[in-house]
């Protein structure tokens, strides 16, 4: 069941290899649970679900998004700016993990590194929304 899997996150003693054990339907279960607790705003929470599952599937690139995503709006830009490093590099022609990352850059001052992701993201968008969004923000932070 779902809810179970929440417990057997918050017991400290468990063992990575049994989470990794777990059947495919129960990962796709607390899956499930990550993005109930974040889309009900419980980021922290959702961050630890999506951490054990990235850590049990590393190539895995939604569980990664959603570690990324609970991180940035965590404030926690640095293991944010990880995440969606894994983001890119599962699905390198998304323009979504570089346009993230380069949010994440901004927030801690890096121009540089925020301006490249920025400038990837662009050469990959075909969304106008988002091409929006990366427009402005290079017209805001230079280039």
């Amino acid at each position: 069941m779902i809810f179970n899997k929440i417990d057997l996150l918050k017991n400290n003693k468990i063992t990575l290899k049994r989470f990794k054990n777990l059947p495919i339907e129960e990962k796709k279960e607390a899956y499930a649970l990550g993005r109930v607790l974040y889309y009900s705003g419980e980021y922290m929470k959702a961050s630890y679900v999506f951490a054990h599952l990235t850590i049990a599937d590393p190539f895995t690139y939604c569980f990664w998004h959603g570690l990324a995503s609970c991180k940035q709006l965590l404030k926690e830009y640095e293991t944010a700016i990880e995440a969606w490093k894994a983001v890119y590099s599962l699905h390198p022609k998304n323009p979504l993990g570089y346009f993230h990352a380069a949010e994440c850059y901004l927030s801690i001052e890096n121009k540089k590194e925020a301006l490249q992701n920025l400038d990837k993201a662009e050469q990959l968008c075909k969304d106008a929304s988002l091409l929006n969004r990366i427009q402005l923000l290079k017209s805001i932070h230079g280039n």
